[in-house]
C-alpha cells in the first residue's frame, strides 16, 4: 500500500511539474497558443490561427481562422498536417510527415473542398502511382516513373529583364501545389524555360539581390483531365526593377508585396494558356482587411530602404564624380603631351623655314656678288678702251714728229715730192678717221651693253625685293593660318566634349524615362486592378456595357459595383465617377475615391446617403479644411438596384449625383428623360453637411438607364474641330437606344474615334448602359 501511495505520488508531481512547463512555455505571439517545452522545443498538437501568421501577405486571414492543424515531435512535425484556404475555409490539404519531411500520403483539394490529388509522395515529388481528380469527380491514374499522362505538359519559357536588358544570375524558383520544387539560375542572356505538368498550381518567383522580387501564378489546370496535348507559351518577359523603383511605388501601393504579379490560366475558348487580367483584381479585394497599423509599419520600412537606397546612389555618385576627376586630369596630361609635340613639331618646321629662307638671302648674295664682279669687269674693259686710244694718240703723235723730221731733212725733196706727200697725208687722215670712227662706234656699243646690263640688274634688284615682299605677307598669312587652325581644333575638342556630356545626359534622361513609363503602366495595371471585373457585375447584370477610355495611360474616371446589400437587402450598387483632373493626379484622386466610396457604402446602401459620406471621407482623406484646402474632389452618380430585378414587372430605383444625372430611356418612347444631380461636387469646397438629393424612381422592364462622365460629350470634333455637346450624345443615344448593349458600345467606341479624328483625346471617358 505505501508503494502504491509513493507511485501514485511521483505521477501527480510529475504531471504538476509537466503542467507548470507547458503553462510557462506558451506563447502568444508567433505560432499559436500551444506548448513548448522546457528545451524550447514544440511538442504536441498544434493549431495555427490567423491571428498568429505574420507578414503583409497574411493580413487577410481572419483572426480564428485555422490555418494549419498537426502534431509536433520535438520540433518537427509528424504525421498529418491539414491547411485549409484562406477565402473559404475548406480544407487545403492533408499531408503526411515523419521527422519534419514529407513522406506518406498526401491529398489535395480546391477552394471548394473538393479533391484533386492523392497518392504518396516523398519530399516533393509523387512516388508510384497517383490519381488526379477533375471537377467532375472523374480520376485519372499516373505513376511517377513517367507512364500514363506524364508528358501531358505546358512548356513555359521567357526571358528576364531589365529596361529591356536581359539580367543574369536571377534566382528562378518554382513551387508545385506550393510545394518546392526546384530552383536554378537564369544564363547570361536571362532565357529560363520550365517544363510544367498538366492539372496542378504553380508560382514561379524570380529573385536577385538588389531587384524587387516578382512572381507569377500558373493554373494549369484544362478542361479534361484526359488532356494528351503539349502546351507552350514561349517569349514571356518578367520585368524586373531595382529596389528604389519598387519602394517609391510600393509606399504607395503595399497591398500588392509579396504576391504573385500575374497570373496565367487556360483559356478554353481559345484551347491555349493566357494571362489572366481580373487577377489582380481579386488580389486587392482579399487585401482589404489590412489594418492601418500594419499599413505604418510597412510604409516605415520602404522609408527606410528608400533613404538607404538613396544613400547607396550618393556614395556611388562621389566614386563617380573622382572617376570623372581623374579622367578629366589625364586628358589634361594627355593635351599638354599633344601640346608639347606640337610646338616640337612647329620649331622644326619654322628651323626649316629658316634655313629655306638662309638659302634665298644666301642665293640673293651670290647674285649681288656677280652684279659687283660684272660692273667690275665693266669698269676694267672702260680703263682698257680709254688705254687704248691714249695710245693711238700718243702713235699719232709719234707719227706727226716723224714726218716733221723726215720733212726737215728731206726739205729739199719736199718740191719734187709735194704731191705725193700731200696725197699720202690724205690718206693717213682718212685712215685716222677711219680709225677714230670705228674707236667710237666701239665705245658707244660698250656703253649701251653696259647700260642693258644696268637695266637688268635693276629688273632682278626690283623682282627680289617684290619677292621678299611676297615672301612676308606668305609667312604672315601661313602663321595666321596655323592660329586658326590651333582654334578651330581647340573648338572642336570643346564641342565633342560637350557632344558627348549632352549624349550621356540624354542617355540618362532615357533610362529615366523608361523607368517611369514602367512605372506608370505598372499603375495601370494596379487601378485596373480595383475596377469591378465581369465575373462580379454578370451575375446581377443580364444586360448592360461599360465604355471605359483612359484620355493618358491611367484614368482619372472609374466605375464602382458592390453587391454587399444582395443577399441582405435584395440591393445591388452601381456608380460612375469622375475626379479632379486625367493622367496621374486623376489616376491617384480616383483610388482614394474608390476606397472612400467602399468605405461610405459599408456605412449604408441609399445613394444620397453613401454620397454624403463619401464627401466627408473624401474631404478627410484630403485635409481639405478651412484656407488650406484643395478644390480637388469628383463628380458622381449612383444607382442601387434590386439584386432580382429581372423577376419583377415595376422595378424601383435609388438615384442620387453630385453634377453628374441619370439618363433613362423607356422603352419606345423616342425621348431620353434626365433625372437631375445636385449642384455640387464631392470635397473641395463643398461643405461637410451638404446634402445630396435621393430619387426614388420606378421603372419597367426593358427601360434603359445611362450613367457617364462629362469626358464624352466634350471631346472636339467633326469636319469643324468643335465640341460634341450633351445635345447631339443625347441623338446619338436615341438613335442606338433599339440596339443591344453589346452594338451600343460598339457603335459608341467608333463614332467616338470618327468623331475626335485627328483630334487630341481631351479628357477621360466613362459611359455606362443598362438595360432593365
Amino acid at each position: 500500500m505505501r508503494t502504491l501511495l509513493i507511485f501514485v505520488f511521483f505521477i501527480c508531481y510529475g504531471l504538476t511539474r509537466a503542467q507548470n512547463h507547458a503553462k510557462d512555455y506558451y506563447v502568444f505571439l508567433g505560432d499559436t497558443i500551444n506548448v513548448i517545452d522546457e528545451r524550447n522545443q514544440k511538442q504536441g498538437r498544434w493549431v495555427v490561427f490567423g491571428k498568429d501568421q505574420k507578414g503583409i501577405k497574411n493580413k487577410l486571414l481572419k483572426h480564428n481562422q485555422v490555418i494549419n492543424d498537426g502534431v509536433y515531435i520535438n520540433n518537427e512535425k509528424n504525421g498529418v498536417w491539414k491547411s485549409y484556404h484562406s477565402n473559404t475555409n475548406k480544407l487545403k490539404s492533408e499531408i503526411t510527415y515523419v521527422k519534419g519531411e514529407i513522406n506518406g500520403r498526401v491529398k489535395l483539394f480546391n477552394e471548394k473542398g473538393k479533391i484533386t490529388h492523392e497518392g504518396m509522395m516523398k519530399g516533393g515529388d509523387w512516388v508510384g502511382d497517383y490519381y488526379v481528380y477533375n471537377a467532375g469527380g472523374e480520376k485519372l491514374k499516373k505513376n511517377s516513373d513517367g507512364s500514363g499522362l506524364k508528358k501531358a505538359m505546358l512548356m513555359f519559357s521567357g526571358i528576364i529583364t531589365k529596361n529591356g536588358r536581359p539580367i543574369e544570375d536571377v534566382e528562378v524558383t518554382i513551387e508545385k501545389n506550393e510545394i518546392f520544387l526546384k530552383n536554378f539560375k537564369s544564363p547570361l542572356d536571362g532565357q529560363f524555360a520550365a517544363p510544367l505538368e498538366l492539372q496542378n498550381v504553380y508560382v514561379i518567383s524570380f529573385s536577385k539581390k538588389g531587384f524587387h522580387k516578382n512572381s507569377v501564378l500558373i493554373n494549369t489546370y484544362t478542361d479534361n483531365i484526359f488532356d494528351t496535348t503539349q502546351y507552350k507559351l514561349a517569349d514571356w518577359k518578367v520585368q524586373m526593377t531595382d529596389n528604389f523603383a519598387a519602394s517609391a511605388t510600393g509606399e504607395i501601393f503595399s497591398f500588392i508585396i509579396n504576391k504573385p504579379s500575374n497570373k496565367i490560366y487556360f483559356n478554353k475558348r481559345k484551347k491555349e494558356f493566357n494571362a489572366d487580367g481580373s487577377y489582380e483584381h481579386l488580389l486587392k479585394k482579399q487585401l482589404n482587411g489590412i489594418s492601418n497599423s500594419t499599413k505604418l509599419i510597412v510604409a516605415s520600412t520602404m522609408e527606410t530602404n528608400k533613404k538607404l537606397e538613396i544613400e547607396n546612389l550618393r556614395i556611388e555618385q562621389e566614386a563617380k564624380l573622382k572617376e570623372i576627376e581623374l579622367l578629366q586630369k589625364e586628358q589634361l596630361l594627355q593635351q599638354a603631351n599633344l601640346k608639347e609635340k606640337e610646338n616640337e613639331l612647329l620649331a622644326k618646321k619654322l628651323e626649316a623655314e629658316k634655313k629655306e629662307i638662309t638659302l634665298a638671302l644666301l642665293e640673293q648674295e651670290k647674285k649681288v656678288k656677280e652684279l659687283k664682279i660684272q660692273e667690275q669687269q665693266n669698269e676694267a674693259l672702260q680703263r682698257q678702251l680709254e688705254d687704248e686710244k691714249k695710245a693711238r694718240q700718243i702713235d699719232r703723235l709719234n707719227a706727226t714728229a716723224s714726218r716733221a723730221e723726215l720733212d726737215a731733212i728731206n726739205q729739199k725733196k719736199l718740191l719734187t715730192e709735194a704731191q705725193v706727200k700731200i696725197r699720202n697725208d690724205r690718206l693717213r687722215e682718212e685712215m685716222s678717221a677711219k680709225e677714230l670712227d670705228v674707236a667710237n662706234k666701239e665705245k658707244a656699243a660698250k656703253e649701251t651693253e653696259l647700260e642693258a646690263k644696268q637695266r637688268s640688274f635693276n629688273i632682278v634688284l626690283v623682282g627680289l625685293g617684290v619677292v621678299g615682299i611676297m615672301m612676308f605677307f606668305l609667312y604672315r598669312n601661313i602663321t595666321q593660318k596655323k592660329k586658326a587652325n590651333e582654334l578651330l581644333a581647340r573648338q572642336k575638342l570643346e564641342m565633342e566634349n560637350q557632344k558627348h556630356e549632352i549624349e550621356e545626359k540624354s542617355k540618362i534622361i532615357e533610362e529615366k524615362n523608361e523607368e517611369t513609363h514602367q512605372s506608370i503602366l505598372y499603375a495601370k495595371r494596379i487601378q485596373h486592378a480595383i475596377l469591378p471585373p465581369p465575373s462580379e457585375i454578370d451575375p446581377y447584370l443580364k444586360e448592360y456595357f461599360i465604355l471605359y477610355k483612359s484620355k493618358d495611360i491611367v484614368s482619372g474616371d472609374f466605375y464602382f459595383f458592390s453587391s454587399k446589400y444582395a443577399h441582405d437587402h435584395n440591393h445591388i450598387i452601381i456608380a460612375a465617377a469622375d475626379c479632379t483632373g486625367h493622367g496621374v493626379p486623376g489616376a491617384f484622386m480616383s483610388m482614394i475615391g474608390n476606397e472612400k466610396l467602399k468605405d461610405a457604402v459599408d456605412i449604408s446602401y441609399s445613394p444620397g446617403k453613401i454620397i454624403e459620406e463619401l464627401n466627408v471621407g473624401l474631404k478627410g482623406a484630403l485635409r481639405q479644411s478651412g484656407e488650406t484646402g484643395t478644390r480637388d474632389g469628383m463628380d458622381i452618380s449612383i444607382l442601387t438596384l434590386p439584386a432580382d430585378y429581372d423577376k419583377h414587372d415595376t422595378i424601383n430605383v435609388e438615384f442620387a449625383g453630385a453634377n453628374r444625372p441619370l439618363w433613362v430611356i423607356k422603352n419606345n418612347s423616342g425621348e431620353v428623360i434626365e433625372y437631375k444631380a445636385t449642384k455640387h461636387a464631392v470635397g473641395g469646397f463643398t461643405a461637410d453637411d451638404q446634402p445630396f438629393a435621393l430619387h426614388q424612381l420606378a421603372f419597367e422592364k426593358k427601360d434603359t438607364l445611362y450613367l457617364f462622365s462629362d469626358g464624352y460629350a466634350d471631346q472636339f470634333g467633326g469636319t469643324n474641330a468643335k465640341k460634341m455637346m450633351t445635345k447631339r450624345f443625347k441623338d446619338i443615344l436615341l438613335e442606338i437606344s433599339p440596339k443591344n448593349m453589346n452594338e451600343q458600345k460598339e457603335y459608341l467606341a467608333n463614332f467616338f474615334e470618327e468623331w475626335k479624328g485627328a483630334n487630341e483625346q481631351v479628357d477621360d471617358i466613362l459611359v455606362i448602359g443598362i438595360r432593365l
